[in-house]
């Protein structure tokens, strides 16, 4: 059984062209890199760094971004024409970790994401095209979709979640459920069922089944 992290490196990043579930899938070049790192005993986030990205081909095209990257994700041009390079926001994250000892010693930090594509088709392609070194971190991550589809014993075949956005969606209605199924069976009892329901919830919540060395909404 793999041992629990000490910090936990939740990272979402944009390309210039496609994004969320075709994340990738035109090759784009990264133009946004967010982390936020969470203490997993304290549940508390104790990091965030934010960069702006510089494609290379900035430096060719008048246009960098996708009417999708400025419309959705609001995005403007001069952002990523400012931003860093690719190797020095890596670098510069990198520093920062180590400064904060959320990494070295005996302290280790995972990340987690958003489903496979911002690391297998985004990072990692793009840094293996332009020769770049990622730290080891780098090469191991908790998918969050199927962590919370595993506490939720949900079939891979069925019931797929696609985004955090369905992942709380899921968990809101299985709290629902637990709390309206307390409510049945202690009705009885007169008022007090609602006090005992909410605790019920209010605990469930806070431990998310524990199917996992931390509670979910430590993410959350």
């Amino acid at each position: 059984m793999k041992s629990m992290p000490n910090y936990l490196a939740v990272i979402n990043l944009a390309t210039a062209g496609l994004n969320g579930a075709l994340l990738g899938s035109d090759e784009e070049e990264i133009v946004i890199l967010v982390f936020v790192v969470v203490d997993v005993a304290a549940k508390q986030v104790v990091g965030l760094k934010e960069f702006f990205v510089k494609p290379r081909a900035a430096d060719i095209n008048e246009n960098v971004l996708s009417e999708q990257a400025r419309d959705e994700l609001g995005l403007q041009e001069d952002q990523v024409r400012s931003g860093k390079p690719l190797e020095s926001a890596i670098e510069e994250f990198d520093r920062y970790a180590r400064s904060m000892y959320f990494i070295g010693g005996n302290r280790t930090m995972t990340l987690v994401t958003d489903g496979q594509l911002p690391l297998r088709q985004c990072l990692h392609p793009e840094a293996c095209t332009k020769g770049l070194d990622l730290p080891e971190y780098y090469n191991s991550f908790y998918d969050l979709r199927k962590e919370v589809a595993k506490s939720l014993n949900l079939p891979s075949s069925e019931d797929k979640i696609n985004s955090v956005r369905d992942a709380l969606m899921r968990i809101l209605f299985r709290c629902i459920s637990i709390l309206f199924f307390v409510i049945i069976i202690t009705g009885q009892e007169g008022n007090r069922f609602f006090i005992r329901g909410f605790d019920t919830l209010k605990q469930w919540v806070s431990n998310c089944g524990t199917p996992s060395p931390w509670g979910y909404a430590t993410i959350f």
